[in-house]
């Protein structure tokens, strides 16, 4: 449970994130907003792979800890809704729903890095060795990818629409505040559809890793395995299911992805417990086919 509130309290933050970072991109621009967030999330991933442990600091160790997943939480919290807006902002007319799907992209191939990173760390090393030093390996390798991030991100040019609203002076002067002024029943109504796939969301990509393996004795690797394989099919389907919204609408995908997703949250308990085979079809269909409808949308 301790374990399971540290890594929550990232997800706790995130809200706070996506009005502080959204206040910035209303005022200062999308891009300069992405450009706080992504060094707020790579500089706290790094430094985690830094943190001293309890022997040396006691109960700092895990202070720190929950302090940089604060800081993960609320830079994500900013960084995600800024890059779909930056996304559907930028996209010509007629594909915004392909455009928005695609930084969806971005989670499951996280994941699959992360998940392949884990594996091969774990084999190359000791259980001793991994738990001393090995899992800070992928977080101090993130330096790498945030370097790379802002030299991309840094050619990138400010999206059409903020440069209109610049030039004409439509600035909010407090954004959170005028978005639920003009329209908050629509901001708590997407608050509320988010609640729920997101639950299952977190159970399927995270929960489920401690759950097959602690509750449904499946080892360690068949775990993984079934999450690879979720991500990977979220990989096809995002895109094509983003193509897909600006054809037939984003309402009807999302609330029908809704409703499967409620139909099957039993059948999805009762079989993945019945062998690796199942376990691997029901993450294929619940998180890479129907959950996947959901988050591309």
């Amino acid at each position: 449970m301790l374990a399971f509130s540290t890594f929550g309290a990232g997800y706790a933050a995130r809200p706070i994130g996506s009005v502080l970072f959204g206040h910035l991109g209303d005022r200062l621009g999308r891009k300069a907003a992405l450009m706080y967030t992504l060094v707020g999330m790579g500089g706290s991933s790094t430094l985690i792979g830094l943190l001293p442990t309890y022997e040396q600091v006691g109960l700092l160790a895990p202070i720190f800890l929950v302090i940089l997943r604060l800081i993960q939480g609320i830079s994500l919290g900013g960084e995600w809704g800024g890059a779909i807006l930056l996304a559907t902002e930028s996209a010509p007319k007629g594909v915004r729903g392909l455009y928005g799907s695609i930084p969806q992209m971005g989670v499951p191939i996280g994941l699959v890095a992360g998940t392949l990173s884990f594996s091969l760390i774990s084999h190359v090393t000791t259980n001793e060795q991994f738990m001393s030093w090995g899992w800070r390996i992928p977080f101090l390798f993130s330096i790498v990818l945030v370097s790379l991030a802002i030299w991309i991100r840094s050619g990138i040019e400010e999206t059409p629409i903020f440069q209109e609203q610049k030039e004409s002076g439509d600035i909010a002067r407090v954004p959170i505040v005028e978005a639920l002024r003009s329209d908050g029943k629509n901001v708590l109504r997407a608050i509320g559809l988010k609640l729920g796939d997101g639950f299952f969301n977190v159970f399927t990509m995270s929960y489920v890793l401690t759950f097959a393996t602690v509750y449904l004795s499946y080892p360690r690797d068949t775990a993984l395995n079934a999450l690879t394989i979720g991500c990977a099919v979220m990989l096809v389907t995002i895109p094509i299911i983003g193509y897909l919204s600006d054809f037939v609408g984003r309402k009807r995908i999302y609330i029908g992805g809704l409703i499967l997703l409620f139909l099957l949250a039993v059948p999805y308990f009762s079989l993945i417990g019945k062998g690796a085979g199942w376990f691997y079809v029901m993450q294929a269909i619940v998180l890479g086919i129907i959950w996947a409808a959901i988050f591309s949308t």
